[in-house]
């Protein structure tokens, strides 16, 4: 659509790069099938936290992670909605007014690292270690859109 913005997803079977819609809602099927997630099987794509540690990098839709760290750049955060902030997500997009609606935290997503093999409340102390990481891996990092 016009004026969307498209921001990095990557595909947890595939373990790729890929762009899309910032108004997606990970974890959703996008080709690369279904994921066993600790808490349920979803489609295997989420939300990526890209960056750039050196200037010049160049990071591309369909790049593996290997490919975006000899470019320049990591992946530093995968990132997805727990089944009930999906849910009531989907059914605010549907115009359905919700009474539950108020008593969820949308902005406390489940964050992983690169593996997404542990999810964890972005906002917790397991979700600051990961993204501690960040700093480690690059100088000054630069958050990347496609």
């Amino acid at each position: 659509s016009v004026g969307s913005m498209q921001i990095f997803y990557y595909d947890l079977n595939t373990q790729t790069l890929f762009a899309d819609d910032a108004s997606r809602l990970p974890p959703f099927d996008n080709g690369g099938g279904t994921y066993a997630y600790p808490d349920g099987t979803f489609g295997s794509a989420v939300r990526a936290d890209v960056y750039a540690c050196e200037e010049g990098a160049d990071i591309r839709p369909g790049m593996t992670r290997q490919e975006v760290e000899a470019a320049g750049g990591y992946i530093a955060a995968l990132y997805r909605y727990t089944t009930q902030q999906k849910q009531v997500l989907e059914r605010m997009k549907d115009g359905e007014p919700l009474d539950d609606a108020q008593y969820i935290d949308f902005e406390n997503l489940l964050i992983s690292d690169v593996n997404g093999t542990f999810w964890v409340p972005q906002y917790s102390t397991e979700g600051d270690q990961v993204m501690a990481t960040l700093s480690q891996n690059c100088g000054q990092p630069r958050y990347l859109r496609p």
